[in-house]
């Protein structure tokens, strides 16, 4: 997992990760929406399977994270 977070945050997304949980965290909504469909196409580019049941992609002021 170590090299997609490089990549992601090579795009200038702040993210942070645990095991196979991880965040992002922005500036807007704008940005949070614009930075999950790039994460999203990344992980779907590397055929990585996304939860989407567990995942929360509307953007939040006050995720809980683990």
């Amino acid at each position: 997992m170590k090299p997609v977070m490089t990549v992601i945050r090579q795009r200038g997304i702040r993210s942070c990760v645990y095991l196979d949980d991880g965040i992002a965290f922005f500036n807007s909504k704008k940005e949070a929406e614009s930075g999950v469909k790039q994460i999203l196409d990344l992980f779907v580019s590397l055929e990585l399977t996304v939860n989407f049941a567990k995942s929360m992609l509307i953007p939040h002021q006050n995720p809980t994270f683990l």
